[in-house]
């Protein structure tokens, strides 16, 4: 009797463990992605505005890809989302033209077009005083928070990486810069991003050294 009891113990401790693992393996309900919603009509604001809408459209199309499945899609949805005024009435000589499959240099491919846009919509003006802003943007605090500052301000200028980098460079602590140079004499870096990566790199470990 003791050992029939042993037997359909360890049975039933053999079938849960069994049925634990079918359970553990069973895939549960597929979550759904997260909704973002549509971009707000671009109103014409030049500028950082122009590149802040282009931004949420490329968002939304990422989010939403089964519904933007060509170049074609994605443009008509950007023309199509032009507020009255100046907006609509520069989007509609194109929207015109993509539904005619009239030939347009900026309507083949959506980076030609968002290139366009933003050529269209942008600020001179402040491009220009972004430049001198960042001209004279100063490394006070950890090479880090100097780095983000001077992201944003780049941001708004068509720089290219080597323009960008001597300007970096310029702004970076006396300390800083003279390592940075010296670093750089045996390495061949030429992107933004590695050059203030490179800095952060020599900013924490000066700092590191003062402690």
């Amino acid at each position: 009797m003791h050992n029939l009891a042993t037997i359909m113990g360890r049975a039933l401790s053999v079938l849960l463990q069994s049925t634990f693992r079918r359970l553990s393996q069973t895939p549960g309900p597929a979550q759904p992605k997260p909704k973002i919603p549509a971009p707000e009509k671009y109103d014409g604001k030049k500028g950082p505005a122009a590149k802040s809408f282009i931004l949420d459209c490329k968002t939304y199309f990422f989010s939403n890809s089964s519904s933007f499945p060509s170049d074609h899609s994605r443009i008509s949805f950007v023309l199509m989302n032009l507020k009255e005024g100046q907006p609509k009435k520069w989007g509609q000589i194109y929207l015109g033209k993509l539904l005619d499959e009239a030939y347009e240099p900026i309507l083949e491919s959506w980076d030609a077009f968002e290139a366009a846009f933003l050529c269209n919509w942008s600020d001179p003006s402040a491009a220009k005083g972004a430049g001198r802003r960042l001209r004279n943007l100063k490394q006070s605090r950890a090479a880090s928070d100097y780095a983000t500052d001077f992201r944003i301000l780049a941001s708004e200028l068509g720089w290219s990486d080597a323009a960008l980098i001597a300007a970096f460079r310029q702004g970076l602590k006396a300390e800083v810069r003279s390592q940075l140079i010296e670093f750089t004499l045996h390495k061949n870096i030429t992107t933004l991003d590695e050059y203030i990566s490179t800095a952060c790199l020599i900013d924490d470990t000066l700092f590191e050294a003062r402690r």
